[in-house]
């Protein structure tokens, strides 16, 4: 399966059953997390909460509302992930923007830069 910008969902069959595929509605998803700039994150990277504190030094810098979800289960992956990589997503008013690690700077520059 395939999911822009470039995600691919690759697998080696050992017996035969249904094919794996990516979720889908990702826009819609994002869209669902509302205005200023939403994390989504797991507990699978150490790194991450430290990516989310640097989110929330941007959104405070630029006077945007802030959110921060962790993402417990694979129901909830399924259900709020914007994109096939369910660890980490940076979403500003609705529309991805990330979905890895940025520093403060990178992310005001994103933000300033649409």
């Amino acid at each position: 399966d395939h999911a822009p910008p470039g995600f691919a969902l690759m697998l080696r069959a050992f017996a035969p059953g249904p094919t794996p595929r990516l979720c889908q509605g990702w826009e819609e998803k994002a869209r669902a997390l509302g205005p200023g700039l939403n994390v989504l994150r797991s507990a699978q990277c150490p790194y991450l909460a430290d990516a989310a504190e640097n989110a929330r030094s941007a959104a405070q810098k630029l006077g945007l509302p802030f959110s921060d979800r962790v993402i417990e289960s694979a129901d909830a992956l399924r259900g709020l992930a914007p994109s096939p990589y369910g660890v980490f997503a940076l979403v500003l008013d609705g529309k991805l923007i990330s979905s890895t690690y940025l520093l403060e700077k990178d992310i005001v520059k994103i933000i300033r830069g649409r």
